[in-house]
């Protein structure tokens, strides 16, 4: 955590984001990192079976929803989904 503000201290983020909303970015990737490492490792030990059709459908509405958004001015955020 450290390593992530001085690097943002270092670029002058801090003065546009707030330390707060740093911290809270941090942690949304570092759970979304450890889902998807647990979903990956669960389909190779065949506990999870995904369907291409699901994977098909969360594909189009993220890219939907990341589109729209790009367009109303939203900014890197956006690129998360």
């Amino acid at each position: 955590m450290r390593v992530l503000y001085e690097f943002f201290a270092q670029e002058k983020i801090l003065t546009i984001i707030p330390p707060m909303t740093i911290a809270l970015i941090a942690l949304t990737i570092i759970f979304t990192v450890l889902a998807n490492a647990y979903y990956i490792v669960t389909i190779f030990r065949g506990k999870t079976k995904p369907h291409i059709y699901s994977w098909l459908i969360w594909a189009i509405i993220n890219i939907a929803a990341c589109l729209i958004q790009l367009q109303h001015g939203a900014g890197w955020g956006a690129l998360t989904l």
